[in-house]
């Protein structure tokens, strides 16, 4: 991956923050948890909330995936490379058990919202299997040359 393109280590840390929190107020809205919170008639809070958790939830993968570790070096690099195929991997097979279960069933998303939510939720399913990738190989080699 260009050097250039990575982030500062430090954007990690606030991806950790921003992209649970972002996740749990937008789902948390979507679910109708703050309604009683909001004014009524108070569409445009909602829709900002709404916009303000979902762009935080995105910002914050965003900056999980790519900042910079503390010793980027080519084994980091080979690794980010090998994570990026695995979620590739994973979503291609994701999209295939879906559409075979569409067909098969005969069900299929409700509607344009139920297809736009099936879609982006394909989309963080890459950015998910990647950051959980990366982050458990990297755990498993520090375990390693700590053991050794």
């Amino acid at each position: 991956m260009i050097q250039k393109l990575l982030l500062p280590h430090r954007y990690k840390k606030a991806g950790a923050w921003m992209a649970p929190l972002g996740f749990v107020v937008w789902v948390a809205i979507q679910q109708g948890a703050l309604d009683s919170v909001l004014p009524v008639g108070g569409s445009w809070q909602l829709v900002a909330l709404l916009v303000l958790s979902f762009f935080s939830f995105l910002f914050g993968l965003y900056f999980l995936v790519f900042a910079r570790e503390r010793n980027e070096d080519e084994y980091i690099n080979n690794l980010r490379l090998k994570s990026f195929q695995t979620a590739a991997f994973s979503q291609l097979v994701f999209l295939i058990l879906a559409f075979v279960y569409m067909f098969v069933s005969g069900s299929e998303p409700a509607g344009d919202a139920g297809l736009e939510l099936f879609l982006l939720l394909t989309l963080f399913l890459f950015w998910i299997c990647y950051i959980v990738h990366f982050n458990y190989t990297m755990y498993r080699l520090k375990g390693a040359m700590h053991e050794e």
